[in-house]
């Protein structure tokens, strides 16, 4: 995007054609964006809908206010098995389930 807010894009033009009774016919056409312009919008920040937003903060708080009264429970419901985990000091990622799994505990213990 420039400072303007106009956004920049490259396309790729590719026009394809075949020679039919010693003319050449354009057969097919294609224009796609370039990697570098998907690239650059896919890591542009993006506003989120208000009704979005407040379903976003309504799922954080839940899963912190379970987080922080050690309610394993809630957080089982509240979380996905699937959900990636990052761990501090680490650059891996895990499950909920995974190898990295971490005890839930109230806050303020050790692990």
């Amino acid at each position: 995007m420039t400072p303007t807010g106009e956004v920049h894009q490259v396309l790729r033009l590719g026009d394809f054609y075949v020679k039919n009774d010693g003319h050449w016919i354009q057969a097919g056409s294609n224009t796609s964006i370039h990697p570098d312009s998907i690239d650059e919008e896919m890591s542009t920040a993006q506003a989120l809908p208000e009704t979005f937003k407040k379903g976003l903060l309504q799922a954080r708080e839940s899963v912190w206010r379970a987080f922080f009264s050690n309610d394993r429970a809630a957080l089982e419901k509240l979380l996905p098995e699937e959900t990636l985990t990052i761990d501090p000091g680490s650059d891996e990622f895990g499950t909920r389930s995974g190898p990295r799994r971490r005890p839930i505990r109230a806050f303020g213990t050790s692990v």
